[in-house]
């Protein structure tokens, strides 16, 4: 962390602060929003691209507001500039839809460059963002056979599949603890089951790797699943890390799709947690991936029963 203290001695002194921050791998640097926490006076974008990188820039939410855009070519580069004046503060209410709904902001799509003579891939289409991921998802190095004793005194007893199945998800939701502890690559690459079920805790791919290998331990078909929750708008078709920001199991069962979140406490085998709701999901399938829709109570015909009255 870094912090700046600003002291002026009189009205109208001016202080300046220039903040430079270098990103190694371009896939990183996935959006940029206009509004801050803080009145700007004139935003400005600029990016200077050489001839050797193929990039795209995404507006989302520009309806509305007057962005300058320009785009000038020169010397082997090509520069686009995004200029956007008198932003008023970004506000922050509890439980108000996420900003990315909202305000003007910019995903940047690096879909490939070259390096010596070679052309590289990048995040062109949805496929680059699977390979990517469950290249990561498989540094976990799970060890499953780690998992027997554990499942066998969790589906001690229960014959019944649906029972088992739920058996699993809840001993999960109950016994993993939920810390989202996340330094470099370890924001995308999961702890390994025998260490989530060791330390009893882990983040949401953390709990997920454990939930999907306790199920196809048990011979279900579960699956690792990538997918971004409400506060994100972006469907799986952007080839952008953004669009994913959670992950949990898809569990196929009985000509069904079931989406467990381990990480919601209360929420029962059969309904989908609120905030995944509606959302598009990116689950594994070995080399390739399907896109499900994670559906609403609504569309899952899920009946609720009155709220009690408390007396």
């Amino acid at each position: 962390m870094q912090y700046f203290p600003l002291r002026f001695a009189d009205k109208g002194n001016v202080a300046r602060i220039s903040v430079r921050k270098e990103y190694s791998d371009a896939k990183y640097l996935t959006r940029l929003f206009f509004h801050a926490s803080y009145p700007i006076q004139e935003q400005v974008f600029e990016f200077k691209v050489p001839d050797w990188l193929s990039i795209d820039f995404k507006p989302f939410n520009f309806d509305g507001y007057k962005v300058d855009k320009k785009q000038t070519q020169k010397g082997g580069y090509t520069t686009y500039v995004f200029t956007l004046k008198d932003l008023q503060a970004n506000s922050s209410e509890f439980k108000q839809i996420g900003r990315a709904y909202t305000d003007p902001h910019i995903v940047i799509q690096v879909k490939s460059f070259e390096n010596k003579g070679e052309l590289l891939q990048g995040f062109d289409k949805t496929s680059d963002v699977y390979n990517w991921n469950n290249r990561l998802y498989k540094m976990a190095n799970n060890e499953p056979e780690k998992l027997k004793a554990t499942l066998s005194k969790i589906t001690a007893g229960i014959t019944n599949d649906q029972d088992k199945i739920k058996a699993i998800y809840y001993w999960v939701q109950d016994k993993i603890r939920y810390i989202a502890y996340e330094d470099g690559y370890s924001g995308y690459i999961p702890a390994s089951v025998q260490d989530v079920l060791t330390n009893k805790y882990g983040d949401c791919k953390g709990m997920a790797n454990l939930l999907t290998e306790l199920l196809k331990l048990a011979g279900y078909d579960a699956h690792f699943t990538w997918i971004g929750t409400r506060q994100l708008p972006y469907p799986q078709s952007i080839p952008a890390l953004c669009a994913n920001n959670h992950a949990i199991t898809t569990l196929y069962y009985k000509g069904k799709e079931y989406f467990l979140d381990a990480t919601e406490k209360y929420v029962p085998f059969g309904e989908n947690a609120y905030r995944i709701q509606g959302k598009e999901a990116m689950v594994a399938n070995g080399d390739k991936f399907d896109i499900k829709k994670c559906h609403s109570p609504r569309a899952m015909n899920i009946k609720y029963l009155p709220k009690p009255i408390l007396r």
